[in-house]
């Protein structure tokens, strides 16, 4: 649809909020949640009805995206890129694994990371990478469960570094490149929307920029007040404020942001019940496989 476009042609941007997940499930395995791998599938598609020579994926979730990674790793015109603690879950995503033409880049993170070490492997590690392969349509595998909030891993984010994720990569593409962001992880809901929110609006902000910035290269005009960047920031600005992503956000004046003082207490239940959700799920996945063989 993306591609497809409007009367006005393609999009720039666009989110899905697709359940379940995809970027865990391999070209022949279910795993993690993951059923079919909808970043995977969505590229194989856009190349071959689309005539693409190059699409890129860059994943944020705090696991590590196997099943991307190998449905990309041998193909060239492929590139996966992913940030993700390290020594977790799936186990997979060191630094040296690199894909057949230096395709795949991985920056796992240390258990406990927060914002500054997550800046620094986007800024110097991932982003670098991605302008090199200088991709014709962009993936993005958001993942909300690398904020502080969530039960089931051990890094730190905030939204902030959700919205600081959206613009650095947008703007690490060309102007004309359509950029999709599609949902992954994330266990605890009310975090995740209010990252969610964050992300989506960055993300939109910049596409709205770069559709300015295609326009006046084309000569075109643009309609009053299109791409002009809110809050004076532009793609390389200061970030919006708070305020301006408010309207996202509930109305009922709950700080959604704030973290609580039981934090930990709370994400140590939460933990077991998603403990229980991963048994269950290979336990299906046991069931499928006995049904097919």
């Amino acid at each position: 649809a993306v591609l497809r476009g409007g009367d006005g042609g393609r999009y720039a941007a666009a989110f899905s909020l697709v359940r379940p997940p995809g970027h865990h499930a391999e070209p022949d395995k279910a795993m993690g949640f993951c059923f079919f791998n909808n970043v995977g599938v969505a590229a194989v598609h856009a190349r071959r009805a689309y005539g693409l020579r190059r699409v890129a994926c860059v994943d944020i979730d705090v696991h590590h995206g196997n099943g991307t990674q190998a449905g990309f790793y041998e193909d060239a015109g492929l590139f996966y890129g992913s940030t993700h603690q390290g020594e977790y879950y799936p186990n997979t995503g060191l630094a040296h694994e690199t894909g057949v033409a230096n395709n795949i880049c991985n920056a796992p993170l240390r258990a406990g990371a927060g914002s500054a070490e997550f800046r620094t492997a986007l800024d110097r590690v991932v982003s670098p990478a991605l302008r090199r392969f200088d991709p014709e349509l962009f993936f993005i595998s958001v993942g909300f469960d690398a904020l502080r909030e969530d039960p089931l891993a051990n890094i730190n984010l905030d939204r902030h570094d959700y919205v600081y994720a959206a613009r650095g990569l947008c703007a690490a593409v060309r102007p004309e490149v359509p950029v999709i962001a599609v949902l992954e992880g994330g266990y605890d809901l009310r975090a995740m929307a209010d990252a969610a929110a964050f992300f989506t609006r960055a993300m939109c902000d910049v596409a709205q920029e770069k559709s300015a910035h295609v326009r006046g290269a084309a000569g075109e005009t643009s309609p009053s007040g299109a791409g002009a960047p809110r809050d004076g920031g532009g793609a390389s600005g200061p970030l919006a404020s708070d305020e301006a992503y408010g309207s996202l956000l509930s109305d009922s004046g709950e700080s959604w942001g704030s973290e609580e003082p039981d934090l930990r207490e709370r994400k140590d239940e939460d933990h077991e019940q998603v403990e229980q959700l991963v048994d269950l799920n290979a336990e299906l996945v046991d069931d499928d496989d006995d049904l097919l063989t």
